[in-house]
């Protein structure tokens, strides 16, 4: 029953944003001040991660709020065309991988990620005090900041109202992700209602299935 309440709430949020999409210019925004607050939280810690470091970008699939890949998916888009296709392929490469341990991330290009600016919260806070522990993949404990930007993310996001909230609380993984090999713009399906192409300038939103019915 509950996912059935959540499909029908992104399907009633893609209306909202096909017939006024700076409704959802307004949820990216929103969450643009999340993940400032969220840096600003992790960035008061002195941590081993470093450029080029991508111990962490390997092995495991990427989730994010619906809000979270749009804004990873806006930064994939601003790249030139070649990057972008080139990408396109890595990342359907890596949807048809049945396991993905030892698999880096197909947005990992030259030992960085190459949407970074709008990289997700689990990408953002995901840190440690040991360089070693990732590179001999130990386990280790997150350090405690990572609550505070989480119990920060969660106030933040507490207030909004429906049928918007659901796009914060439904995490997805990138392998959502989808490739207009037409426009060579990557997209969003947001539950067959609506096509979100997120783009630095501009936001297109087409209309899907279930909003011509």
């Amino acid at each position: 029953m509950e996912s059935k309440k959540v499909l029908e709430n992104l399907i009633i949020s893609g209306i909202y944003f096909l017939q006024d999409k700076s409704l959802l210019e307004e949820i990216l925004s929103f969450q643009e001040s999340i993940n400032e607050k969220i840096d600003r939280i992790v960035s008061s810690e002195k941590f081993a991660c470093e450029k080029e470091c991508y111990y962490c970008c390997i092995g495991w699939e990427v989730k994010g709020s619906i809000p979270e890949i749009l804004l990873l998916i806006r930064e994939l888009n601003a790249l030139p065309e070649e990057k972008r296709e080139e990408i396109a392929k890595r990342l359907e490469e890596y949807k048809l991988l049945e396991k993905k341990e030892d698999i880096p991330c197909p947005l990992l290009d030259s030992n960085l990620c190459a949407a970074y600016k709008g990289r997700p919260f689990v990408c953002r806070t995901y840190s440690s005090y040991d360089k070693k522990l990732c590179e001999k993949k130990k386990e280790f404990v997150f350090p405690e900041i990572v609550e505070k930007a989480l119990d920060t993310v969660n106030k933040e996001t507490s207030l909004v109202e429906e049928p918007f909230n659901y796009l914060f609380d439904t995490k997805i993984p990138i392998t959502e992700i989808s490739f207009d090999r037409e426009n060579k713009l990557f997209f969003l399906n947001l539950a067959e209602t609506v096509y979100i192409y997120p783009a630095k300038e501009n936001i297109e939103v087409k209309a899907g299935k279930y909003a011509k019915i």
